[in-house]
C-alpha cells in the first residue's frame, strides 16, 4: 500500500477479498516475508555496497556474477534491491547494476518526486514506467567501468530533465492551454546519447 498509485479502488478489493476469506497475512508472509537464504545474502551485500552521489540524492550498488556463484544466488534474488535502496535518506534514484549471462549487464532503476526514469531509461534503449525501469548493456569490457559510465550519463539525463521541469513554458503553449506535462515533454531536451556499442 506505500505505492504512489494505491487508491481508493485498491482499498475497495482488498476489502472484498477479505469479506471472500483471504487470508492476508499468509499472503504477506509468502510473498514479502520469506525469503530464499541466498536472497537474504545478496540484498545484504548489496545493500553494504550502496553508494550515493549528488547529495545522496542517485544511490546505487551492483552484483557480480562471483557474487551469484557464491551464494548459489538467481538474477529474482536481488530484484527487490533497487526498491529496498530508496530507504536511503534524500535519495530520488536508485540504481542496481548486475552481471547476466552473455557478458551483459542488467540495470534496474527506480525513482521519485517526479523523476522520469522510463524516459531516461528508454534514451539507452531500455524502458518501463515512470518510477519503475531498467535497461540492458551488452558488450562491456569492465564491469565497475561500465557502471561508472552508465551512472555519469544517467546523472547527466536526471540534471537536463530536471532543468527542464524548473524551465518556464512557452507563451504560445500557455496561450492554447495545453498541460504542463505535455509541454514538458514536447520540449525536453535530448538525453545524452548512449555509449557507442551499447545496446538493450
Amino acid at each position: 500500500f506505500s505505492r504512489p498509485d494505491v487508491n481508493i479502488d485498491t482499498f475497495e478489493i482488498c476489502a472484498r477479498l477479505m469479506e471472500a476469506g483471504a487470508n492476508f497475512r499468509k499472503m504477506a508472509e509468502k510473498f514479502y516475508w520469506q525469503k530464499r537464504l541466498a536472497a537474504v545474502q545478496l540484498t545484504g551485500l548489496a545493500l553494504a555496497r550502496v553508494k550515493t552521489i549528488a547529495k545522496n540524492k542517485l544511490a546505487w550498488s551492483m552484483i557480480t556474477n562471483k557474487d551469484f556463484e557464491h551464494f548459489r544466488g538467481h538474477q529474482e534474488d536481488v530484484d527487490s534491491v533497487a526498491d529496498d535502496m530508496m530507504a536511503v535518506a534524500d535519495t530520488k534514484i536508485t540504481i542496481l547494476f548486475r552481471e547476466i549471462e552473455g557478458n551483459m549487464l542488467r540495470v534496474s532503476i527506480r525513482s521519485r518526486d517526479g523523476i522520469d526514469i522510463g524516459y531516461l531509461a528508454s534514451t539507452y534503449g531500455g524502458g518501463g514506467h515512470a518510477r519503475a525501469s531498467g535497461m540492458r548493456v551488452r558488450s562491456f569490457d569492465n564491469f565497475q567501468l561500465q557502471v561508472l559510465e552508465c551512472i555519469s550519463k544517467l546523472k547527466a539525463g536526471m540534471k537536463a530533465q530536471r532543468d527542464d521541469d524548473q524551465s518556464p513554458r512557452p507563451m504560445q503553449q500557455v496561450a492554447a492551454g495545453r498541460p504542463a506535462e505535455a509541454a514538458r515533454q514536447t520540449t525536453r531536451p535530448a538525453a545524452p546519447k548512449p555509449p557507442a556499442g551499447k545496446e538493450r
